[in-house]
């Protein structure tokens, strides 16, 4: 089965491909990894933040060139400056985001590596990631 820790479980494990893939199963972690929603949710607060900005700039330029005395707003500048700015933007907002993403997924790696560290450091998380596991536990 494919999931997206499949490579640092062979690292951590040192194991062959489908045997850390069949001790993620059994552990009960591969449903904790796929329902994972931080990295839609980053996409979709960098589009949303993105769009927003797009409609500002855009209306910004529009207006500075009817201020400007241009009976004519060309729309090549104005396309040009509103791809240019939500490109910009949602790259920003996603670097920003992700060692949010990062420390989330660094989370389950521990869990799945050593869940009696992740006990100690984090007790909360630890309890929520236990009760998900559980249910999902194969043996």
């Amino acid at each position: 089965m494919e999931h997206d820790f499949r490579v640092i479980f062979d690292w951590i494990l040192s194991d062959a491909f489908p045997l850390s893939a069949l001790h993620v199963i059994i552990l009960g972690i591969e449903p904790i990894i796929h329902d994972d929603i931080t990295t839609h949710v980053t996409s979709c607060v960098g589009g949303s933040v993105g769009g927003a900005i797009v409609i500002f700039t855009s209306y910004a330029l529009v207006r500075k060139l009817e201020r400007d005395g241009d009976t004519e707003v060309h729309d090549a500048s104005v396309a040009h400056n509103t791809i240019l700015s939500f490109i910009l933007c949602y790259t920003i907002i996603f670097t920003v985001l992700e060692p949010l993403r990062a420390s989330i997924k660094a989370c389950y790696v521990c869990f799945a590596e050593r869940p009696r560290s992740l006990r100690q450091a984090f007790p909360l998380i630890y309890h929520r990631l236990c009760r998900m596991t559980e249910s999902n536990r194969i043996i």
